[in-house]
């Protein structure tokens, strides 16, 4: 039972994670010079990278790396929200919004990616559970997630 569940998880977590990315390209190649398509390609890529991030975080074989994809996990958050925030000013009038506001989100973004993955301020630690891995937070968790 378990070998047939640990299969099954891998093949929706890797469909899952195909269908957001492959959606993304689509719709970023359909227009490369639409920002409500490049925005809507940013948010698939996070997509991508916080399921597959969640899903290898609690593989027991990858349990050396489980610090790294817990940290990407919020890494690719950030990035996805970035990216939805954009989508969700341009879609669906396309108006084309300030130099400044697109510079904030993705500082922010850009920011939040860097301290989520590359520091112990945001993800501290993991402890291992009969379930998989717990997050020891950091000092700025309650800000990321308020």
């Amino acid at each position: 039972m378990g070998f047939a569940v640990s299969i099954l998880n891998l093949i929706l977590a890797s469909t899952i994670s195909l269908l957001a990315f492959g959606l993304g390209i689509i719709v970023f190649l359909k227009n490369k010079g639409s920002w409500i398509n490049r925005s809507f390609g940013i948010f698939s890529l996070g997509a991508t990278i916080w399921i597959l991030s969640a899903y290898l975080s609690d593989l027991p074989q990858l349990s050396s790396f489980s610090l790294y994809f817990n940290r990407l996990i919020f890494a690719g958050l950030s990035l996805m929200l970035a990216g939805f925030f954009h989508f969700c000013f341009l879609f669906p009038s396309e108006k084309k919004p300030s130099k400044f506001f697109l510079n904030f989100i993705y500082s922010i973004g850009t920011i939040l990616v860097f301290l989520s993955f590359f520091t112990p301020f945001i993800i501290k630690g993991i402890v291992f559970k009969e379930w998989g891995t717990d997050l020891i937070t950091g000092p700025l968790f309650p800000f990321f997630i308020g």
